[in-house]
């Protein structure tokens, strides 16, 4: 039973995310979270395509790409290949009203 409620508690956060917040803070926001990983900031390794990945957040291919080159124009971010830097992780934050 509290399995089922932490499935049904994620599941009606993705949807708020989904419908409430606009493209870059959910990319913002699935960046930040995969950065971390035992409270250490790490390079986020993209398992799956960036086709893929736009498809989880609802947005297009297209819109993702745009969204990374503008974070990386301003110096938040660094890409290379299927490999994203979060270089300015307080910036990103603010960005999104963390």
């Amino acid at each position: 039973m509290g399995k089922l409620s932490q499935r049904l508690q994620w599941s009606v956060n993705e949807i708020n995310k989904l419908a409430l917040y606009n493209s870059t803070y959910r990319l913002v926001s699935f960046l930040l979270n995969q950065a971390f990983k035992d409270g250490k900031l790490v390079d986020i390794h993209l398992p799956t395509s960036k086709q893929i990945l736009a498809s989880q957040l609802t947005i297009s291919p297209e819109t993702l790409s745009r969204i990374l080159q503008k974070l990386s124009k301003k110096g938040l971010i660094k890409i290379d290949k299927n490999c994203i830097s979060l270089l300015k992780t307080t910036e990103l934050k603010q960005l999104i009203g963390i």
